[in-house]
């Protein structure tokens, strides 16, 4: 498995895979689903435009495969932020999701990074000990309330 850091301008090459994770997180909500069904790919785009430093990572199995993982990490004053990670069920386990973090921490380290967050949508909480594996810890529980 190769990973390739992509540029701004190529992050639609790993469109097909943020929306089976926005369909994941869809099935696994329990009060968000509607969020994520409204909740696009170039609505997306148009909100990591906006970052000031953005690293985008992606695994493929070779040159003329399609991606089958990604991680997207940006940079915000001393923030760093885990934007986006997802690996296809067929990778899981194979330590692409690791080695992509890897690469998304060390760009964030590089960068001149202070402290880096995470968000993990409520119901995929499998996720967090992923995440526990690299040091992070939780520390808030956010409620929401979205109004009509």
């Amino acid at each position: 498995m190769e990973i390739l850091e992509l540029a701004r301008e190529d992050l639609g090459l790993i469109k097909p895979l943020w929306e089976r994770l926005n369909r994941l997180h869809r099935e696994k909500s329990v009060h968000f689903a509607d969020h994520f069904n409204r909740f696009t790919f170039d609505a997306r785009s148009r909100e990591l435009a906006l970052k000031s430093r953005l690293g985008i990572f992606a695994a493929r199995h070779g040159k003329d495969e399609p991606y089958e993982a990604y991680c997207i990490v940006s940079l915000e004053g001393g923030m760093g932020e885990i934007d986006s990670l997802y690996v296809s069920p067929d990778c899981r386990g194979t330590g692409t999701g690791s080695r992509l973090m890897e690469r998304g921490l060390e760009w964030l380290a590089g960068s001149g990074c202070e402290k880096i967050r995470i968000a993990v949508a409520h119901g995929n909480e499998q996720a967090l000990g992923f995440y526990e594996k690299f040091g992070f810890k939780k520390r808030f529980t956010v409620l929401e309330q979205i109004r009509p």
